[in-house]
């Protein structure tokens, strides 16, 4: 009889779970264990069935044969109604295997969770296309059948048919929200008619459908699962449940997209609430035992006698997995058998490490390869003895499965040095060949509790008689294929090496002074991680921990100042001598301990042990700096690295013993709070401890839970949505939620710190900050911010001595969340709070300024100002003079000069610095350029500035002062304001003047004569003079503003007073071309007119310092172009026989003069009196201009 006739693997497990295609079958499920991740899933799935906004939209990501399509289809079944095929087995393997969860889902009658109408399953499978596609055939397929037998489907399924059908035709013509708002329909009426509590949906191998989305960006559709994701919130009770499972994480797949379509992915992902699907090894180990099935015969006795007994010994060799009781162990043994316990151990971590986990174990279990598990139960039944599947076995089976596959990768090297081993002995007999295999395989794996290849553990893997295992060590050792490492109690395969560490280690204990302290050296060698106050940051939402740092006698006051970041310092203390911890005994509690209530100390009577650990750890450290042959030694580097590990294990283990209270410290550490002995007997103690000191220290910390900000350092994201909210809570303070639209990050700060809180809240028909109200804590917080204002009365104080006093007790606020309130309470008081940065006055506060300050808030700081005496009366009438409400009460300086700060930097560059204003317009302007301070602007500058004296605290009211101050202010700052219209009015006059034209239609007519030249310019600036000229759309201000930079080259709000003077100067240039240009264009235009085609139009411009300017336009007719041709030959000639050809100045003065003569007889025989017509007057010959 062979094995395979008594031993079976349940046949769920021989193939793979394809979710469309089982869940017809209910004994697809038959045998299926509710694992420990899948129970947590089912927890976390009923706490969503009964909150109201709990998430209903989840993302089970997990490697690939973790279980979760097995667990789809399991949830699918459980879920479905009573009435389904698989339902009746998913809930009874449930009350059978977790009786919490069921009573969670199922108890309580009608008031269960999930009722006996349960939910409509639409299961998806993925595929390589449009998710849209394959959610219309589930729908459709899946939905129909709970209408086939009553009732008459709802118009939404039939809508959704028809999207299906129409989607086949064209993908293009179906609406993702058309389908998610029939879904939703269809969910609805099945609710309404009793026939389903709602839908489950679930969509396995979701990545098919983010890798075909990621390719094809216009078709994927991979927006849809946003829509879905959103919809399932609006049921209550819960009717949409959307389960979707990964093998990798969202991002990945969006991992090659443009960045903002990462963006856009990721705000997809946001919708789903993540879950990790991967199950704990001891899981792992109760699923194999669970898979493998025994018949009844005395041969499966004696095998799970011998199983039982193998379990009994491997918990005394301390291999019993975290998580599982003996009980159960030895239960999963024998149900395992003829699995070797070790080998089963082993078999777990290598489906993890090389394989797909469950499915990983699952093919070893079923396949037919050499050396698998099926394969050995082919053997016959040996009534002598049970056989056993070992360690040795297991790695026959890896290497033939595996094959090249375990040569790379994590542990390659290890597994080359098991052939390498196995190649030396290949003649060697079976006992040491099995020896090797099993120490390579747990090398590999790695160690995993106490699955590590010490001599106990090999001898009980190996599963031969003690003689036979001694005698093939023996052997092994004799012949260097195997090494013994006392420091780690292991046994390891000998690669071969030219360093002998110990011989290193020798030289290094001779070079290697002891000197230095042994606190001092564990500072230096060992990075203890903090403790949590875990109770107290529980309840505060704030992050609290407490640093950890060894001390000595000699270091001791130096090392209880508690280092910037944490809360508190846990003080080690190492003793050297008992005298030592006599001395440190003392001063734990003496009186500068008594001071610090931030401070716990620890004092073991003795640290032997550890000062030994300290010792090998520094002299392994030297060893691997001064040896440079391990460059080129991989065997000894390996050996050392096993050292360093080992070593720094055994460092945390004596750590452990002395300083935590559940180990074995017992009496003999002392432990010193406040200068008082303290009896902290368990981690517990000790973690409430904390608490407790925490508790004392900071007694004033709000209850403010959000972790997005509510730490020391912010994320990238984090602190993008602190500065979108204080931007929001600057510009739009007086709006329901700031405005916010949406659910982006800033909205959960906005709710918790600022709504929840009731520090933004109504007030008259809009909304305000102010006090917090409630028991949250923050009343304190804001108290202390209200002291520190009240402070800055008398003299302006730095905005991080308010930082650093909120970060120091009794309050303990953490850096990221301080701008926040700090923005909320400046805004509460925005009227009386001014603002500096370098000294100077910050008028506006804008996010920008905050962006400042949180980087350097040093450079910031605040001053409170309050008006008293006659300086009321002025505040009352700048109040009036800017139509704001303000009495003689009124304390609220700030606000009034805002306003003037504000007109003043909106004031054109040109305003800002011209001198053409009056002296007392003038020397305003300058004080409000240089003023830093708002009390000395207000009552000193700007009086001095209208030629009035200060106006001091204490002095009496003089109604002509003011009344004389106050006139000639207004009056300089409406001339001020008007300054820039009035430079805009003079620039149209020069320009309406250049052109001899009065007001009126001037414009009009400019742009008619600009019409006629634009297309006969040449010249760049001109061109584009008269283009703006004839432009007939801008209003008159734009358009003098467009003409007015082309003259200049530059905006006239930006000129300074030379660029007003060049402007008329460059005018006169400009229009002066224009005319020539346009006499031209008009008589060659009116000979046309005439039928006279010119051969020849010229213009001609004479001037000296005498005389005026003379100028003709004279034209060559046809018939006289023979005559103007020898004219212009023979006074060439003329020239070069008066040798002036040579000297062109010469030359054209002599013409000039000529021509000057005859523009004179032009002009005195009255050749040139014809009009050019109305609105264009323009002579063809004039003098001067």
């Amino acid at each position: 009889m062979q094995l395979s006739e008594l031993i079976t693997v349940a046949p769920r497990y021989t193939r793979a779970i394809n979710l469309e295609r089982d869940a017809a079958t209910p004994g697809a499920i038959d045998g299926y264990t509710v694992t420990i991740t899948a129970r947590e899933f089912l927890n976390r799935l009923a706490q969503s069935l009964i909150a109201p906004a709990g998430h209903r939209a989840w993302t089970l990501t997990g490697p690939y044969g973790s279980g979760k399509s097995a667990f789809a289809l399991y949830l699918a079944n459980l879920f479905s109604p009573s009435t389904a095929a698989g339902n009746k087995l998913a809930r009874s393997i449930l009350k059978e295997q977790q009786p919490e969860t069921y009573q969670l889902l199922f108890g309580g009658g009608a008031k269960a969770r999930v009722s006996k109408e349960g939910f409509c399953p639409i299961l998806i499978s993925g595929a390589p296309e449009p998710l849209l596609g394959a959610l219309l055939r589930a729908c459709c397929r899946d939905l129909r059948p709970f209408y086939a037998t009553s009732g008459r489907p709802p118009a939404a399924l039939k809508e959704l048919e028809g999207y299906r059908d129409a989607y086949q035709e064209d993908r293009t013509a179906v609406s993702q929200t058309d389908v998610v708002e029939a879904l939703a329909r269809v969910i609805q009426h099945l609710q309404e008619s009793g026939k389903a509590r709602g839908v489950l949906l679930i969509i396995d191998e979701l990545g098919k459908f983010l890798e075909y989305g990621a390719r094809d960006q216009e078709s994927g559709d991979i927006y849809v699962l946003q829509q879905l994701a959103e919809a399932t919130a609006r049921f209550n009770p819960t009717g949409f449940l959307l389960v979707t499972i990964l093998h990798q994480s969202f991002e990945r797949y969006a991992a090659d997209l443009r960045p903002s379509v990462r963006e856009e992915w990721a705000k997809v992902q946001g919708r789903f609430e993540d879950a990790a699907f991967q199950e704990p090894p001891e899981q792992l180990f109760s699923l194999i035992s669970s898979a493998i099935k025994h018949g009844n015969h005395k041969f499966i006795s004696a095998l799970k006698k011998q199983a039982r007994e193998q379990a009994e010994e491997a918990i005394k060799l301390g291999l019993l997995p975290r998580g599982m009781s003996k009980a159960e162990f030895v239960e999963a043994a024998e149900h395992c058998a003829p699995l070797h316990p070790v080998a089963v151990l082993a078999l777990v971590r290598l489906s993890r490490k090389f394989g797909q986990n469950q499915r990983s174990l699952f093919s070893f279990l079923t396949s037919r390869e050499p050396h698998g598990f099926a394969n050995f139960l082919q053997q016959e039944i040996d009534e002598d003895g049970a056989p056993c599947f070992t360690l040795s076995d297991l790695y026959d089976y890896v290497a033939e499965a595996l094959g090249s596959g375990v040569g790379v990768g994590e542990g390659a090297t290890r597994w080359a040095e098991v052939q390498s081993s196995l190649d030396k002995a290949a003649q060697s007999p079976p006992a040491e060949l099995a020896l090797i295999k099993s120490i390579g395989l747990l090398s590999a794996v790695g160690a995993y509790g106490g699955l590590k290849p010490s001599r106990e553990v090999l001898q009980f893997a190996v599963a031969m008689p003690a003689r036979a295992f001694q005698r093939a060590h023996r052997s092994l050792l004799q012949n260097s294929l195997i090494v013994e490492r006392k420091h780690s109690d292991t046994v390891a395969l000998w690669g071969g090496s030219d360093i002998d560490i110990e011989e290193r280690l020798r030289e290094a204990d001779r070079r290697v002074a002891e000197g230095t302290s042994l606190a001092q050296k564990v500072n230096q060698l060992w990075s203890p991680r903090p403790l949590v106050a875990k109770r107290h940051s529980f309840q505060t939402g704030t992050l609290r921990y407490f640093s950890v740092r060894f001390s000595d006698m000699a270091s001791f006051s130096k090392s209880l100042e508690v280092p910037g970041d944490a809360d508190g310092l846990l003080l080690y203390c190492l003793p050297g001598t008992k005298s030592d911890f006599e001395s440190l005994v003392e001063l734990a509690q003496g009186s500068k301990v008594r001071e610090q209530l931030e401070v716990l100390i620890a004092i073991p009577r003795e640290v032997n042990a550890l000062r030994e650990a300290i010792r090998e750890l520094e002299l392994l450290q030297w060893v691997r700096t001064n040896t440079p042959a391990l460059q080129g030694d991989a065997v000894a580097r390996r050996e050392l690295r096993t050292r360093l590990a080992a070593v720094e294990e055994r460092i945390g283990v004596e750590l452990q013993r002395l300083f935590s209270p559940d180990g074995q410290s017992g009496q003999s550490t002392l432990w010193f709070h406040h200068g008082i002995r303290q009896e902290i007997p368990t981690a517990r103690t000790l973690a409430n401890f904390l608490s407790a000191i925490c508790q004392q220290v900071y007694p004033a910390t709000p209850v403010l839970r959000n972790e997005l900000v509510n730490r020391r350092h912010l994320s990238t994201a984090a602190a993008a949505a602190r500065r979108n909210l204080i931007d929001a809570m600057i510009k739009n303070g007086g709006e329901q939620r700031l405005g916010f639209v949406g659910t982006p990050p800033e909205i959960a700060i906005y709710a918790s710190i600022l709504e929840h809180t009731k520090i933004h809240r109504p007030e008259g028909t809009g909304y305000s900050f102010g006090e917090p109200s409630g028991d949250d804590g923050l009343t304190a917080v804001w108290k202390g911010v209200k002291e520190f204002f009240k402070h800055c009365e008398l003299q302006r104080h730095s905005v991080k001595e308010l930082f650093d006093l909120l970060q120091r007790p009794p309050y303990g606020l953490k850096m990221g969340i301080i701008p926040i309130l700090f923005c909320a309470a400046a805004l509460a008081h925005d009227t009386e709070i001014a603002f500096y940065q370098d000294g100077a006055f910050v008028p506006e506060v804008t996010v920008e300024v905050y962006d400042r300050l949180i980087r350097s808030p040093e450079k910031f700081e605040l001053r409170r100002y309050r008006v008293e005496g006659v300086r009321r009366e002025v505040y009352r009438l700048m109040a009036q003079l800017f139509g704001k409400e303000g009495g003689p009460d009124s304390e609220h300086l700030v606000s009034i000069l805002k306003p003037l700060y504000r007109f003043f930097n909106r004031l054109p560059q040109y305003t800002k610095q011209t001198r053409n204003i009056s002296p007392t317009a003038t020397a305003i302007k300058e004080a409000l350029f240089s003023s830093k301070d708002p009390d000395i602007l207000l009552f000193s500058d700007l009086p001095r500035a209208c030629g009035v004296e200060p106006f001091t605290a204490t002095e009496a009211v003089v109604e002509d002062r003011l009344n004389i101050f106050f006139g000639l202010l207004k009056g300089a700052l409406i001339e001020l304001q008007r300054a820039y219209d009035d430079l805009l009015s003079e620039l149209q006059s020069l320009l309406f003047k250049a052109f001899n034209f009065a007001e009126g239609d001037a414009r009009e007519r400019i742009r008619v004569r600009a019409a006629g030249l634009v297309d006969h310019c040449v010249e760049p600036r001109l061109k584009a003079f008269a283009l703006q000229l004839q432009d007939d759309h801008a209003n008159e201000a734009a358009w003098i503003e467009a003409v007015a930079t082309i003259v200049v080259g530059k905006e006239p709000r930006l000129w300074s007073d030379t660029d007003r003077a060049r402007y008329e100067v460059t005018l006169a240039d400009l229009v002066r071309s224009f005319r020539r240009i346009e006499a031209l264009v008009f008589e060659e235009s009116a000979r046309l007119e005439q039928g006279r085609k010119p051969e020849h139009i010229l213009r001609i411009s004479v001037s000296d310092r005498h005389s005026h300017d003379l100028e003709a336009v004279v034209v060559v007719e046809p018939q006289d172009s023979s005559k103007y041709a020898q004219a212009v030959v023979r006074l060439d000639e003329l020239l070069e026989q008066l040798k002036l050809a040579d000297n062109p100045e010469l030359a054209l003065a002599a013409l000039s003069s000529v021509s000057q003569k005859y523009l004179s007889e032009l002009t005195d025989s009255g050749q040139s009196k014809g009009k050019i017509n109305k609105g264009r007057a323009e002579k063809k010959v004039r003098h001067g201009k």
